[in-house]
């Protein structure tokens, strides 16, 4: 689904949800600064793209990924056969190629953020401000994938200079 966004809910404070601890994690995820893509060598959005705004959002089956697995591997548990290692690479690059064609076909100055939460961009409140309400709990049926796309804040500058 392509989402225009008529209005985008950001603060820096939402880059440190990186650094909130996690199972397994103890420290949050641990591409926090290794990656020119993750806090703290991300800028915030608006410093990167310009409206129009758009978020590809794409859904990805968990409760189906599970059954699968739970009928490959009978004595897996839960945890086990939602594990996002068998499942997230070909889910990321789905929606990669679906912001691709979007750049391509719509919008060809356009700029990808593969993960709107390292710019600042609070996902939670704008999807909620354009009536789409995530779940802030761990999803045992569905997991939302989004990526948003603004236009290059280099060619605008370009175009008024």
């Amino acid at each position: 689904m392509n989402l225009k966004l008529h209005r985008v809910i950001s603060h820096p404070k939402v880059m440190d949800m990186c650094k909130i601890p996690y199972d397994g994690n103890p420290k949050g995820c641990p591409m926090y600064d290794k990656r020119s893509c993750c806090p703290p060598q991300t800028k915030m959005f608006d410093e990167l793209i310009t409206a129009p705004y758009f978020l590809i959002i794409q859904d990805f089956d968990l409760e189906a990924q599970m059954k699968k697995m739970k009928d490959q591997h009978r004595d897996w548990s839960d945890k086990q056969c939602a594990n996002t290692r068998y499942w997230q690479r070909g889910f990321d690059g789905s929606i990669k190629r679906e912001a691709e064609q979007f750049v391509t076909e719509e919008m060809r100055d356009g700029v990808i953020l593969i993960r709107p939460e390292a710019y600042g961009v609070n996902l939670f409140a704008t999807c909620a401000h354009h009536g789409i309400i995530l779940n802030r709990k761990y999803p045992l049926k569905v997991v939302k994938k989004m990526v948003m796309i603004g236009r290059n804040i280099n060619s605008v500058k370009e175009f008024f200079e």
